[in-house]
């Protein structure tokens, strides 16, 4: 986002997933060092794309697999009780499957060619849909998305996405477009900038209105429809006025506001600058907002403050009332920033740690 206080996140997507034992009819006998873990789901082929992200993670095709830690000397063979549904081979320490179809197999770890080191029950999840992160993956709400105008990743994602696939969105008018771009366009933090297969949906709104977004998946030159979202796009119009922040009635504290939390619709396209009067450890940027002091990070003395900005949050230090000034600029013309509107920061029983 062209924000000057772009708020970043980073995530680590990271899982160790194990191989489990189970009782069977036959002698069971687990292999040195197998952890439990009796239930892996997977998708139609031997990788599935990796959904558990926001907006500013990195996401990417991974082997559908679990590992295994052999003992020294044995041999590992797998077998399927419905080859229709998943296949599977171990490679060194793993064993990786294969979705052939929905349904739900069993898969036998057989260590030296008679004894069941373990199993596990796969399941091969049926169609691929969209989701969005904010509902969850298997909500039945509708999908309603708010945005203001600009561009930014859209929270519309693809759940159980078929590797040979391709999957497009389909807006039912002009103002809006929605493209999953693959790499890091918009220079947002991730584990894999240039990852070819690190793709993620981004909307794009020039025009205030209400649209219609189809999620569709073309798979062998036929094109179905996998899920809908209404998106809103509305104009900034002013700021929220007040934001009563109260540390007894938040839940384990609540430590920061997010600047967007101030301007409902803020245009990710436009930078954002905060001012308070009579604050000091500041600096004055004369060509943005002449005779205005800007929040910056680094404050050192907290002692006449009530809220300050650190990496694009609001942070409370003090009990007592901030009067903050909201400015807007567009980087494209040459006209100043405008004053947008204030929001009055309301801090009370403030607990410092």
């Amino acid at each position: 986002m062209n924000l000057s206080f772009a708020k970043r996140f980073t995530g680590v997507l990271a899982g160790v997933m194990l191989f489990a034992t189970m009782g069977t009819s036959m002698q069971v006998q687990a292999a040195t060092n197998v952890f439990p873990y009796d239930e892996y789901n997977i998708v139609v082929g031997s990788q599935r794309y990796t959904d558990f992200i926001t907006a500013f993670n990195d996401t990417h095709w991974i082997d559908q697999q679990l590992r295994i830690i052999p003992k020294a000397g044995a041999t590992y063979t797998v077998t399927t009780s419905n080859p229709g549904v998943v296949t599977a081979t171990v490679v060194d320490d793993w064993v990786k499957f294969t979705g052939v179809a929905p349904g739900t197999a069993t898969v036998q770890l057989i260590e030296n060619g008679s004894s069941v080191a373990g199993q596990v029950t796969i399941t091969v999840a049926g169609e691929a849909k969209g989701y969005s992160r904010n509902n969850g993956v298997n909500s039945t709400e509708p999908i309603v998305i708010n945005h203001g105008l600009g561009t930014r990743p859209f929270e519309m994602l693809v759940h159980n996405r078929v590797p040979n696939a391709t999957y497009t969105y389909k807006v039912d008018k002009p103002g809006l477009t929605v493209t999953e771009i693959a790499g890091n366009p918009k220079g947002i933090d991730t584990k894999e900038e240039t990852a070819v297969d690190n793709v993620r949906p981004y909307i794009t709104a020039t025009e205030v209105g209400t649209y219609t977004v189809t999620l569709q998946e073309t798979l062998n030159g036929t094109t179905k429809d996998v899920g809908t979202a209404t998106v809103n796009i509305g104009s900034v119009n002013g700021v929220v006025p007040e934001i009563i922040w109260d540390w007894s009635e938040e839940i384990l504290h609540r430590a920061w506001y997010g600047w967007e939390e101030l301007i409902p619709n803020y245009n990710s396209d436009y930078n954002y600058y905060f001012t308070q009067d009579g604050i000091d450890n500041l600096y004055d940027d004369s060509s943005v907002l002449p005779g205005h002091e800007l929040f910056v990070n680094g404050i050192s003395d907290f002692s006449n403050h009530i809220v300050y900005i650190q990496d694009s949050v609001f942070i409370a230090v003090n009990n007592g009332e901030a009067l903050i000034h909201v400015w807007e600029d567009n980087p494209n013309d040459d006209q100043p920033a405008k004053h947008i509107g204030d929001t009055k920061f309301v801090v009370k029983n403030f607990v410092s740690y």
